[in-house]
């Protein structure tokens, strides 16, 4: 049956053929394209068999709805990808929040270790450290109860480093 379908779809219509005669007497000529310009089609339609007892409708709803399940899949897919990386995002945020709050704890137990030492040095080498501090970081001199605007300024107008200066 196959093999009769192929030799037929591969003849040439003949002028016996009802068809081409029909096209003949309406101008047609082989070989050349339909239409009033020849500019249509010049070749016949392909045939499309189509397998089972379905109706013609049938195969393309299936199309169509297989198309709707990989969007729903790829719509999924996307969602999934999405939440993931907002739990990335909030893994990371709560690591880092986790990590601060290890460093602060660092930085206070060195703090208190510094502030031990601090106890433990002679109240004359507590007072030199302290004047020393105020008067690089802050230019102020506790003996002269000012506090100047810059280094050039405390070192023009104070007297000394100590009270004996003073």
């Amino acid at each position: 049956m196959a093999e009769l379908r192929s030799e037929g779809l591969a003849r040439t219509l003949g002028a016996e053929n009802k068809g081409f005669k029909l096209l003949q007497q309406m101008g047609y000529r082989a070989g050349e394209g339909l239409g009033k310009d020849s500019s249509g089609r010049s070749d016949p339609l392909s045939l499309v068999l189509k397998p089972g007892r379905t109706g013609l409708g049938v195969d393309e709803a299936h199309k169509r709805k297989d198309l709707a399940t990989e969007q729903q899949k790829a719509d999924r897919a996307l969602k999934r990808s999405r939440g993931e990386a907002v739990l990335k995002q909030s893994f990371q945020q709560q690591q880092a929040a986790q990590f601060a709050a290890r460093r602060v704890d660092s930085h206070v137990r060195q703090a208190r270790e510094a502030c031990e030492a601090w106890e433990d040095l002679p109240a004359a080498e507590k007072l030199n450290k302290l004047l020393s501090h105020l008067r690089l970081r802050h230019h102020h001199c506790l003996f002269c109860g000012a506090q100047y605007k810059d280094a050039e300024e405390l070192a023009a107008l104070c007297p000394g480093e100590d009270e004996d200066a003073h």
